[in-house]
């Protein structure tokens, strides 16, 4: 079984791997964080000419007997990566903000959305993607509910 990661717009290889036995009887493998960004920052002026950010796609080809004295059976499927929302986290030691409490934890979105709905250590809540749990702790002490102050801001 072999797995290609390659992107489309300057048709690169981004990643190969060939799964051994092992890793095909533990019933799942988990690919390494592959950055689209990266791949821009490598091929910077190809993009830039092209006016395209990096796009992926993943191709599993895979093999098997049946058994029946046929011979193997060859499969293939490609797909495009799903659309999935991220968030950083960072410390705030600043006092310069006016919206931003120094010393504060921000939660911000890689992407720009219109609304998020957030939780206070409740991830059981969540109920959407845009709704987000928030859990700050530090040496095995949880921050309380009533220890968060929300500022939200675009």
């Amino acid at each position: 079984m072999e797995i290609l990661v390659r992107e489309t717009v300057l048709d690169l290889a981004v990643y190969e791997h060939s799964l051994s036995e092992t890793e095909i009887a533990a019933g799942s493998f988990e690919l390494p964080a592959l950055s689209t960004g990266d791949l821009y920052m490598a091929h910077m002026d190809e993009y830039d000419a092209l006016n395209a950010w990096p796009a992926f796609e993943m191709t599993v080809n895979a093999g098997y007997d049946p058994g029946d004295g046929s011979g193997e059976v060859l499969i293939s499927q490609t797909v495009e990566p799903s659309y999935e929302l991220g968030f950083g986290l960072s410390y705030w030691p600043y006092d310069w903000d006016e919206q931003r409490p120094q010393d504060s934890f921000v939660v911000i979105p890689w992407e720009e959305v219109d609304e998020i709905d957030y939780v206070i250590n409740d991830p059981g809540a969540v109920s959407s993607p845009l709704t987000v749990s928030v859990d700050i702790s530090y040496e095995g002490r949880h921050a309380a509910p009533e220890e968060f102050e929300t500022v939200l801001y675009k």
